[in-house]
């Protein structure tokens, strides 16, 4: 289903390409893109002349769309100086959670009309507490199901970017549970093996890791095929998260010293690889916005090395990409 889908879009973006500059992509809620021309009715629907994925014309009313394919068609037939237009668009934008949009239509307007710059400041402020309220909701459903590292990278981010916020009290609170409940060991299994077991398990291990270096080494190596390049990341973070699973269960002390040193060698490198491949399969899935497993990823990067600062960085990446591409805060 996903390579039809890809082909769709692919196919969608030649006939845009061909159709001339005047072509709009029109992508619907339902999944759904036309290609051709749009004009507005006079009661604001849309009326859509398509050339893909068949001819024929549509009328379409405004919420049958994709919020950010609605504002980029109005954005398109919006003239750069129309201070009215920009604030009717940054509304929209505020309204269907394209916050990062919102803010810039919002400053456009405080440009073009000086005397406007109070209110449109006080709008920017009434977005960054949206925005913040929205992250610290994501953190409180991370500590509800008990992932307390994820959540504190969300408190974090408030405190750092929306710090004078409503949220940001309370994210600032929250941060003390979220020590408290991220003091935990996840690098021990609660059952371990004895030590006589340990040598045939630490060669189970080491083949697990090889495969999966295998798999690693072949990301980037597609050149842009990001399906290629997902499949590749997902093997290897199999091979490193069944290398993982097994080194949790390797004794804490064992009395062979060159055991003892092997084993405490393979629980860094193991998680250090796993924790590597989380972050290699989040950005792939980032650049194909599909936010909700980068995220996924990002958050599994960050449990097993909350130290990171790969792990903040993929993370501030995903929350840029929600505010300013409007993709929602569907993850959760």
């Amino acid at each position: 289903m996903r390579t039809v889908l890809r082909a769709v879009l692919v196919a969608a973006a030649l006939v845009s390409a061909a159709a001339g500059s005047h072509a709009d992509t029109v992508r619907l809620k339902t999944g759904a893109v036309l290609v051709g021309d749009v004009a507005l009715a006079e009661n604001g629907d849309l009326v859509v002349t398509t050339r893909f994925p068949e001819e024929g014309t549509f009328t379409l009313k405004r919420d049958q769309l994709e919020p950010r394919s609605l504002y980029d068609v109005l954005d398109r037939r919006t003239a750069p100086g129309d201070a009215d237009a920009r604030l009717q668009l940054g509304e929209m934008a505020e309204a269907t959670g394209l916050y990062g949009i919102a803010v810039s239509d919002y400053l456009a307007v405080a440009e073009l009309k000086p005397e406007l710059r109070g209110d449109m400041e006080k709008r920017i402020e009434r977005v960054r507490e949206a925005i913040a309220a929205e992250i610290l909701q994501d953190a409180k459903v991370l500590l509800e199901e008990g992932n307390p590292q994820s959540a504190l990278m969300y408190l974090h981010t408030i405190q750092e970017r929306y710090g004078t916020t409503k949220a940001a009290k309370e994210a600032k609170k929250l941060m003390a549970t979220g020590h408290e409940h991220a003091g935990s060991s996840v690098d021990v299994a609660k059952k371990t093996i004895s030590e006589e077991k340990a040598p045939k398990v630490v060669e189970s291990v080491e083949k697990d890791l090889e495969k999966g270096d295998r798999e690693a080494s072949k990301l980037g190596g597609h050149e842009g095929d990001s399906s290629r390049d997902r499949k590749a990341a997902e093997k290897a973070i199999r091979y490193f998260e069944s290398a993982w699973e097994k080194i949790k269960t390797l004794p804490v002390a064992a009395q062979d010293a060159e055991l003892q040193d092997k084993i405490r060698r393979l629980r860094q490198s193991g998680k250090e690889r796993l924790a590597k491949a989380y972050l290699s399969a989040g950005s792939i899935h980032l650049q194909a916005y599909s936010l909700p497993r980068a995220e996924e990823y990002c958050n599994k990067a960050c449990e097993l090395q909350p130290e990171d600062k790969a792990n903040h960085a993929l993370h501030r990446l995903i929350i840029e990409a929600k505010i300013n591409g409007g993709h929602g805060w569907t993850g959760r």
